[in-house]
C-alpha cells in the first residue's frame, strides 16, 4: 500500500501529461476497486490457510441515512488473530432473510460455502432479528454453518437487560420520563445551558435512546446537583425575560424536585445504575473474556441481590416521605404507608427484573464452557481434579473433537507448572507453536477455537 501510495504521489507531481492525470472519480473508484480485489484475494488465501473463522456483522447508518451492514471476519493465523473488514453491505431488506441472504453471498465471496464447518462463530447484537433462535439472522446461519455458534454482545445485553426494568411498572416508566424532561429542558436553549453552568457549572447528559449509561449519567448529575438545579429553576421563574412556555416547563421541573415519589426512584436507581455502569465498563474491556465476563456478571448479581434485601429501600422511602402540609393535601398515616410499601414492593421487583434478565440473558451456552479449559490460571485446579463436565460440553460443541486424545493432551497441559504464569489462551497459544508442539499437541486446534469465541463479544 505504501509503495502504491509513492507511486500515485511521483505521478501526480512529475507527470509532463497536465491533461490526463487519473483523477476523475471514476479512475479513482477503477483504482480502489484493484485495491480491494487484492486485499480480498490475500484474506482469502489466509483464510484457506487457517483452520477457523468467526464473523461479525452489525447495521450501521451512514451520513445519508442509509442503512447498511458491516461484515467482518477474525481468524488466527500462526498464532496472531487478525480481525478483517470486508466492506458494507446493503441487504435487500432488513428483516431476517434479507440480512442472512447477504451474509452468505460475503460467506461465498470468501470461499467458506466451500468449507462450512471452518466456520465457528457468529457474533451480532441481541435484536430479535439478529439473535431470534427459530427464524433469526444467528438461527438461518447456523442451519447451514452448523459450527457457528452465536456470540452476543456483552455489553449490548447488559442495555438490553436495565431498560426492561424501566418498562416493566408504571411508576418507574413515569421516573424515567420526567428525568429525561431534564435532559431536554436545558439542551434546547442556549439561554437556559448559560444559566445552568452559571449557577449549577455541570452540564446535564443528552440522553441517548441507545445507551443506557447516558441515562445513568442524567440520574447520578441531578440526584448529586439537585439543590442547585432547583435554584436554577427558581432563577429562571424569578427572570420575566423567559417565555412562558420555558416558566411552564421549569414549574413543572421544580414540582418532580419537589415530589416524593420522584425523588425515592432517583434515589433508588442513583444506588443501582453506578453498578450497571462499572459492569458495562468491564464488559467494554478489549481483555474481555466468556471467564471475565462470567465473574463481573456474578459479581454484579450479588451487589443487586444485597441491594434488594437490605433495609436501604425502606430508609429510602420514609426519608423520601414529606409532611402532608408539604404537599398541599391531607394524607393520614395509613395511606403514606400504603405508598411507601408499594414503592418498596416496586424497587424489589426492579432488582429481581435485573436478576432475571443477568440469568437469561447471560447463561453462557455450553460451547462457551470450554474457555475453562484452555485459562491458566485454573490450570493448579484442573490438575488436582480434571475439569470433566467442561471436557464433555466441548466435546459436545465441536464432534470432530477426540475426547479421549483431547483428554490426554489437556493433562500434559495441566501439569506444565511453567504455562500457569501464561496471560490467557492466546499466550497458551503461541507456547505451541514457538516450541513447535503443534503436531504433538494437536491441542492448538482447540485452543484456536476458543480464542474466537473469548474475543467475538462485539
Amino acid at each position: 500500500m505504501a509503495d502504491l501510495d509513492c507511486l500515485l504521489k511521483q505521478h501526480i507531481e512529475k507527470s509532463n501529461n497536465r491533461v490526463f492525470l487519473g483523477l476523475s472519480k471514476t479512475i479513482q473508484n477503477e483504482l480502489l476497486d484493484s485495491i480491494y480485489a487484492v486485499c480480498l484475494q490475500l484474506i482469502c488465501s489466509e483464510i484457506a490457510e487457517t483452520e477457523y473463522v468467526a464473523i461479525e456483522a452489525d447495521e450501521t447508518t451512514d451520513c445519508a441515512t442509509l442503512s447498511q451492514l458491516v461484515f467482518v471476519v477474525r481468524y488466527e493465523l500462526r498464532g496472531k488473530v487478525n480481525e478483517r473488514f470486508i466492506s458494507f453491505v446493503v441487504p435487500k431488506s432488513h428483516d431476517a432473510a434479507g440480512i442472512s441472504e447477504a451474509i452468505f453471498k460475503k460467506l461465498e465471496e470468501l470461499k467458506l460455502d466451500k468449507t462450512p464447518n471452518k466456520v465457528i462463530a457468529q457474533s451480532y447484537d441481541g435484536t430479535s432479528v439478529m439473535s431470534g433462535k427459530n427464524t433469526g439472522v444467528q438461527a438461518r446461519v447456523k442451519a447451514i454453518y452448523k459450527n457457528a455458534h452465536f456470540v452476543h454482545c456483552y455489553a449490548h445485553q447488559l442495555n438490553l437487560i436495565v431498560e426492561r426494568c424501566a418498562t416493566q411498572s408504571k411508576p418507574v416508566k413515569i421516573f424515567f420520563c420526567n428525568i429525561e424532561a431534564f435532559s431536554s429542558f436545558f439542551s434546547q436553549s442556549t439561554k437556559r445551558t448559560a444559566i445552568l453552568d452559571e449557577v449549577v457549572k455541570k452540564r446535564i447528559p443528552r440522553i441517548a435512546s441507545t445507551r443506557w449509561n447516558f441515562k445513568s449519567r442524567v440520574v447520578s448529575t441531578v440526584h448529586k446537583y439537585k439543590n442547585d438545579i432547583y435554584e436554577c429553576l427558581e432563577r429562571i421563574l424569578d427572570d420575566n425575560s423567559y417565555d412562558y412556555k420555558t416558566m411552564n416547563k421549569a414549574i413543572g421541573l421544580k414540582h418532580y424536585l419537589d415530589d416524593a415519589e420522584f425523588n425515592y426512584w432517583l434515589s433508588v436507581f442513583n444506588a443501582i445504575m453506578p453498578h450497571c455502569d462499572v459492569l458495562y465498563n468491564e464488559l467494554q474491556h478489549r481483555s474481555i473474556d466468556c471467564i471475565k465476563a462470567q465473574k463481573y456478571v456474578s459479581d454484579f448479581k450479588s451487589v443487586i441481590l444485597n441491594l434488594r434485601n437490605s433495609p436501604d429501600l425502606d430508609q429510602l422511602s420514609a426519608a423520601t416521605n414529606r409532611p402532608s402540609s408539604e404537599l398541599g393535601q391531607e394524607q393520614g398515616p395509613t395511606k403514606r404507608a400504603r405508598s411507601e410499601d408499594n414503592r418498596i414492593n416496586v424497587a424489589k421487583e426492579v432488582c429481581d427484573v435485573i436478576l432475571t434478565g443477568v440469568d437469561d440473558r447471560f447463561t453462557f451456552t455450553d460451547h462457551l464452557s470450554i474457555g475453562k479449559l484452555f485459562e491458566p490460571s485454573l490450570f493448579p485446579t484442573h490438575k488436582k481434579a480434571f475439569p470433566e463436565n467442561e471436557l464433555t460440553l466441548a466435546v459436545k460443541a465441536y464432534d470432530h473433537l477426540n475426547k479421549i486424545e483431547l483428554r490426554q493432551e489437556l493433562t500434559v497441559i495441566y501439569d506444565r507448572d511453567d504455562l500457569v504464569t501464561a496471560k490467557g489462551s492466546l499466550m497458551l497459544l503461541n507456547f505451541i507453536y514457538e516450541n513447535n508442539l503443534t503436531s504433538l499437541l494437536p491441542i492448538g486446534e482447540t485452543v484456536t477455537n476458543y480464542l474466537h469465541y473469548t474475543h467475538d463479544n462485539g
